[in-house]
């Protein structure tokens, strides 16, 4: 089944193929090495990703139940209905047909549901990251002080500093 997947012939060692010039993350599939290359990277084979994902996401707009396919780093995505600002859901969420409304509803209450799950995380993670870096200046205060360790507690003073400005 393995050798579907190779771009090389059986007879190239894994070791003996040229780097590729472009940055490329794959896995590799030889069938000179079962478990393939000792590099879990290795750049060497016909499974390779160039660059960043090239996956278009699904934008939708839930007062017009419509959708656009762009790429996720897109900014500012308007529906071409209405003109107001899409949601992006990802690329792998299915879009229900326009005319199924209690779909739609269902989407929309799972993506603000999440969205609202994901902003109480970032929240949580926050307030526990003030907290540790608040115990360790607290610690490295408390015992003698060296030049590592002031320099130290000066950079998570500047780190909790950023984080309460948020």
């Amino acid at each position: 089944m393995q050798s579907l997947y190779r771009l090389y012939p059986s007879n190239a060692s894994c070791a003996r193929r040229p780097r590729p010039k472009t940055p490329v993350f794959s896995i590799c599939l030889s069938a000179s090495k079962p478990l393939g290359c000792s590099a879990a990277i290795c750049g060497r084979t016909s499974l390779a990703v160039k660059g960043p994902t090239v996956s278009n996401y699904a934008w939708v707009c839930f007062l017009c139940r419509s959708a656009a396919r762009r790429p996720g780093d897109a900014t500012d995505v308007r529906c071409r209905s209405c003109g107001k600002s899409c949601e992006c859901i990802g690329y792998k969420t299915p879009i229900p047909p326009k005319s199924k409304l209690q779909e739609w509803e269902a989407l929309r209450r799972l993506y603000y549901c999440k969205k609202q799950q994901g902003l109480a995380r970032r929240t949580r993670d926050r307030v526990r990251r003030i907290h540790s870096l608040e115990k360790e200046i607290l610690r490295l205060e408390s015992v003698p002080s060296n030049p590592g360790r002031t320099k130290a507690v000066k950079l998570m003073k500047k780190r909790l500093k950023a984080l309460l400005d948020r």
